[in-house]
């Protein structure tokens, strides 16, 4: 018998359980099932923090108004501290506006796709 193997025969009923549980009752969100980098980045820093019933509105209004790094990153720093006016923790805002700024300047809009590229982000 290999080492670890009963443990994980008494895990995996609970894991099957969940994942059932979870295709049946999972919430439907906008940046799930998705592989655009910058949305994803985006839904990230707005739920930081904040509460996914809070966050899925202001991740809506601010992919409508921000649809893409480079409409982020040519944004007036008033009007995207506007928007996310009530989330709190502004410095996240500057930070994300900051990186699209970078993400353009460095990358040419398109987001980074290595560990390297996207911690080089605020960084300097």
């Amino acid at each position: 018998m290999k080492k670890g193997t009963e443990q994980e025969e008494q895990v995996a009923p609970l894991a099957a359980g969940l994942h059932a549980w979870y295709a049946e009752n999972h919430r439907v969100l906008p940046w799930r099932g998705i592989t655009d980098a910058y949305r994803i980045w985006i839904s990230e820093i707005i739920l930081q923090q904040t509460r996914v019933v809070q966050g899925f509105e202001y991740y809506n209004r601010f992919i409508s108004r921000f649809p893409d790094v480079r409409s982020l990153a040519a944004a007036d720093d008033d009007e995207v501290m506007k928007l996310w006016q009530g989330l709190g923790y502004y410095s996240r805002a500057r930070n994300l506006l900051t990186a699209a700024r970078q993400v353009v300047e460095r990358f040419g809009g398109e987001f980074p796709t290595t560990y390297e590229g996207i911690y080089v982000l605020c960084r300097e």
